[in-house]
């Protein structure tokens, strides 16, 4: 297959190490950690009480010095905007002023990009509401004794929870209000695959650019790992355990310190060489090749999930993780001696760390490795644009004396989920 004509342009971040591309990339370069107690969060998730903060349930990996109002227009929009849903576009607009498309946008027929040429893609989960928006629907279907009626709820909750609540959290609107925001009337799509939304969401991206349907794609995920609703209602990874402590944050060659929840969006903006002559813009790196592939997990296979920590648990798939490499490989027209770094999607699960290690065997194993969720924990759907964030920053920025020095060739970043879904990509300097 001929190299992609596919390049990223502008990069925007929203972290717990920093806000922007520039600041994240410092972050990670000076090994600031953005894993901490949660009573530090910013946002209206649950605290711990100040005797409870170091407890392992309480350490997560929170955003903070982040405002909504300063990148939301117009504001009146934050009533329908989830946490996750205004960080992704707060990253957006960071992308748009990091490849001077601020100033062109919103688009327009008669300006410097039609709107039906501008398409939004991005990658999502399923968004969790804080429990703090049910205490009246839920005390409304309380009894004289106290207990729940839960025939009751529906109707409480008509009552109690506002009108357009649902809008706040379902899972397109990261790529609907960007799009609304820009004109964007070209493609808008949303695609929800847990870890490996994001890079899913750039091959959909890259689609459009290759297809000829759209000229610019704003592009990104947003996720989190530490929203209240979802800590108490999933147990589908392993937790950060205390007597782990000593490996905190994970360690991808041993690792068994359990996974670590963090939050954050990533966004950017596709484009083909065309696009970027018509403005005389410089790219920062050049997607040459991307894959997704699938092989179902051995727990998949066994129909039966398991959450312990242990590498035996079943959770991982080494063999979509290598497959996925291969066929970037191909689609790049490289082998693996032009890979000069990895970033990695180690998370401290010693399971689906293992399948990635297996992957790896061989040059790929001994390439400079990057473990972006040691400072910022599990980003959810956010997590393999955090991946594909970083490759780009280590290929654009690398050289300025930073901790992890100038990769000697390509970068491979990697995204792949607990049930068998795998994506590897390959960024090159332009």
């Amino acid at each position: 297959m001929p190299q992609s004509d596919v390049f990223i342009t502008g990069i925007g971040i929203i972290s717990p190490v920093g806000l922007g591309r520039s600041d994240f990339w410092t972050g990670l370069t000076t090994g600031r950690s953005g894993i901490r107690s949660l009573i530090e969060r910013e946002d209206d998730g649950a605290k711990p009480t100040p005797d409870q903060a170091q407890q392992p349930f309480w350490i997560g990996a929170p955003v903070t010095g982040f405002d909504a109002k300063q990148y939301v227009r117009p504001r009146k929009a934050l009533k329908v905007m989830c946490r996750e849903i205004q960080t992704a576009f707060a990253a957006s607009q960071l992308a748009m002023d990091d490849s001077g498309w601020s100033d062109r946008l919103p688009a327009d027929d008669d300006g410097d990009i039609a709107s039906d040429r501008v398409a939004t893609v991005f990658g999502s989960e399923m968004l969790y509401g804080s429990p703090n928006e049910m205490i009246k629907a839920v005390e409304d279907c309380r009894d004289e004794d106290g207990q729940i009626r839960e025939a009751d709820f529906g109707r409480s909750a008509m009552k109690g929870i506002m009108p357009l609540w649902m809008l706040k959290y379902l899972p397109n609107m990261p790529a609907c209000q960007i799009g609304i925001a820009i004109n964007a009337q070209g493609p808008n799509n949303t695609l929800v695959l847990g870890d490996v939304s994001g890079p899913a969401a750039v091959i959909e991206s890259m689609s459009c650019l290759n297809r000829g349907i759209a000229d610019l794609v704003i592009c990104g995920a947003a996720g989190t790992r530490i929203n209240s609703t979802r800590l108490l209602y999933r147990h589908d990874l392993p937790a950060f355990a205390p007597e782990s402590a000593v490996t905190f944050p994970c360690d991808p060659l041993r690792c068994n310190a359990g996974v670590i929840g963090g939050e954050g969006s990533v966004a950017f903006t596709l484009e083909t060489a065309d696009s970027m002559a018509k403005r005389n813009a410089e790219p920062i790196v050049r997607i040459s090749g991307i894959a997704s592939r699938f092989s179902p997990a051995d727990s998949m296979k066994q129909r039966a999930r398991t959450s312990k920590r242990c590498v035996s648990a079943g959770r991982g798939s080494s063999t979509a993780i290598r497959n996925a490499i291969d066929a970037a490989l191909s689609q790049a027209g490289r082998t693996e001696s032009d890979i000069g770094g990895v970033v990695s999607h180690a998370m401290g699960d010693p399971s689906m760390d293992s399948a990635e290690n297996d992957a790896l065997k061989g040059h790929l194993a001994d390439c400079p490795r990057i473990q972006p969720m040691r400072l910022i924990g599990h980003t959810g759907a956010a997590s393999g644009s955090f991946a594909i964030a970083t490759g780009a920053c280590w290929l654009a920025d690398a050289g300025r004396g930073d901790a992890f020095g100038s990769p000697d060739g390509d970068v491979l970043c990697l995204a792949h989920t607990s049930e068998g879904s795998a994506v590897a990509s390959i960024l090159s300097r332009t």
